[in-house]
């Protein structure tokens, strides 16, 4: 029986009070933008709506998990949604967690887990019920990559195909983690025989975009062009500053450059013939994979979606699985070591550990608002469409953007109960503010603009 040791306690805290604290953080809010589509346009009763892709996503899971949500709890409380992604959060902290841990020793572990549970700079994944998808592929991911710490068993094998393919269904996210397994299993002679099996996953994903899923992809530009690629560059630049700055607690900005040393310094172990970690190779290679899919199936938005929060969440846990192979053998000799070198790289790593932990901290109070702000307009676009005194010019079909028409919202309200309050934690719906109704009444009358980047981010 495994004992448990002071790190494991800690993290243990951590990871149990998280979830009262992030469910803090979120209280109040609602749903929005992307949740009403699985809310209108899914159902567990008719199983043609499952397959269907979310923009380029295929996810069937999240369909299934979230239309139960709305089955059983209705629309008249948002806390089970917003729980349910902070519990998939705790999972992908706990893998982390394990797998810096086995590189890296218990602390480095503990501190790489603990700054998962509050990673501010994700936190339209801590926030967005909806975000169940990421997150859920994330944790689904990082387990496929868990299995890979054992020994080649068949019984690892089946439960890597069955991760693999789960999180395929969950959403695209999943494929960045099927090129980092690739990658191992590449690299991995004691597991080369397992590659094999990625035809199955494969192979899954190929029927599904094929026969379905190909629709999905072209929602916001043609990938398949040169202009898309020409956009890989300068995303891969940011992404890999965006989970450089996350975890280190300097930004995107300086994060680029954490990023430039960390390559730097994997060549130079190159150079001097120093094999490099096969776990960081392959983390690195999921967060080029992620990064370079965003291109060309995004930017054509705008390349400011490099920036968003739910691809940074992805990319910094990445970034933490992969630095915890690569600085393992450091963190180990650390453990050993005595006197001021021991001392003086002590400080170091509380210095990065702190500016990593107040830069999310502060990312989620920042956050916060900005869903506050979109669970304000969400009442309020809902209230002003189910107004008795709605102006008679009113187009009832025509849809809101943020919320579904108001024909279509009269049906889910009358099935699902409304989201104009919060039945479990009412105290923490604030009232509508005058001018905020003024802009929902102005949107049903006029038509509701699509969303930019500024109006999501600010």
């Amino acid at each position: 029986m495994r004992r448990w040791h002071t790190p494991d306690v800690v993290f243990a805290g951590a990871a149990v009070l998280s979830v009262p604290i992030l469910l803090w953080f979120g209280r109040g809010l609602t749903f929005f933008s992307d949740e009403w589509a699985f809310i209108a346009d899914r159902s567990l009763m008719d199983p043609s709506t499952w397959w269907a892709p979310h923009n380029e996503h295929w996810s069937t899971i999240p369909i299934l998990v979230y239309r139960a949500l709305v089955e059983t709890v209705g629309l008249r409380t948002y806390v089970p949604y917003l729980a349910l992604v902070v519990l998939l959060n705790v999972i992908v902290a706990v893998l982390v967690r394990r797998q810096v841990a086995r590189r890296a020793g218990p602390l480095p572990g503990l501190a790489a887990g603990t700054l998962v549970l509050f990673l501010g700079s994700g936190f339209e994944n801590l926030y967005w019920g909806f975000q169940i998808g990421f997150v859920g592929a994330t944790a689904l991911g990082l387990g496929a990559l868990d299995v890979l710490d054992g020994p080649a068993t068949r019984g690892r094998a089946a439960a890597l195909v069955a991760l693999l393919v789960a999180g395929l269904m969950t959403s695209g996210v999943a494929l960045f983690f099927l090129a980092a397994v690739a990658v191992e299993l590449v690299l991995r002679a004691d597991h080369r025989r397992w590659l094999g099996l990625l035809a199955i996953p494969v192979t899954s994903y190929a029927t599904w975009f094929i026969l379905i899923g190909r629709d999905g992809i072209g929602a916001h530009r043609d990938p398949f062009s040169m202009a898309a690629l020409l956009h890989v560059p300068e995303f891969l630049v940011a992404g890999f500053g965006e989970a450089a700055g996350a975890v280190t607690g300097v930004g995107p900005g300086p994060g680029v450059a954490v990023a430039t040393i960390v390559l730097a310094a994997a060549l130079w172990r190159l150079a001097h013939k120093r094999a490099l970690p096969i776990r960081f190779v392959a983390a690195s290679v999921g967060i080029a994979a992620q990064y370079t899919l965003i291109a060309i199936t995004r930017a054509g938005v705008t390349t400011d979606q490099v920036h968003y929060a739910r691809y940074t969440y992805v990319a910094a846990v990445l970034a933490l699985v992969a630095l915890g192979a690569l600085l393992g053998p450091w963190f180990r000799d650390l453990a050993l070591a005595t006197g001021r070198r021991r001392l003086t790289a002590l400080a170091g790593a509380a210095v990065v550990l702190e500016l990593a932990i107040l830069w999310n901290v502060r990312l989620l109070v920042d956050g916060r608002q900005i869903f506050v702000e979109r669970a304000e307009m969400t009442r309020a676009l809902v209230t002003a469409a189910l107004a008795s005194d709605r102006p008679a010019s009113v187009d009832l079909g025509r849809s809101l953007v943020l919320v579904p028409s108001p024909t279509r919202l009269e049906g889910i309200v009358s099935a699902h109960g409304s989201p104009v309050t919060d039945a479990l934690e009412p105290w923490a719906v604030p009232p509508i503010r005058p001018e905020v109704l003024a802009e929902a009444q102005r949107r049903l009358v006029y038509g509701a603009p699509i969303p930019t980047y500024e109006d999501i981010t600010n």
